[in-house]
């Protein structure tokens, strides 16, 4: 498992540029490396944060898919739990585009003009791959 923290100003100007975190470097996931982005999203429709993991290193090397677990916790500067999520078997293919998903209505953030928002980030391999490195590393079925 690894876990890691991002804390992001939002600011109560509508926006839809997203918000990119440093690179993080699971190294107990065989180096792998992934951005975690926040998007402010405004549509006709909706108001919110969404959010995406992006696999960072393509090397020939490293497996063609990478099936990771997660779990989103989002937090408020005083603390308050704003919303948890899990995410079971996302597929990371080498070379692969950013999804963005929804996670949080920006109302909801945003209480204060100014917010900042706390999003912890739980990794974990799924217990096919751990029970299977060789076979997940060399891309063998």
């Amino acid at each position: 498992m690894e876990n890691r923290k991002v804390s992001l100003l939002l600011a109560s100007k509508r926006s839809s540029v997203p918000l990119i975190s440093p690179v993080f470097i699971f190294r107990t996931l065989r180096n792998e490396e992934l951005h975690f982005n926040l998007h402010l999203k405004k549509n006709l429709s909706r108001d919110y944060i969404s959010y995406c993991l992006q696999r960072q290193n393509d090397a020939a090397t490293n497996p063609v898919e990478v099936v990771l677990d997660y779990e989103l916790s989002i937090f408020c500067s005083d603390g308050e739990l704003l919303k948890e999520q899990k995410v079971k078997g996302q597929s990371f293919q080498r070379h692969g585009t950013c999804n963005f998903f929804p996670l949080l209505s920006r109302k909801k953030a945003l209480v204060n003009p100014l917010e900042t928002i706390t999003v912890d980030c739980q990794i974990y391999e799924t217990r096919e791959q751990l029970l299977n490195p060789d076979i997940a590393s060399s891309g063998q079925e």
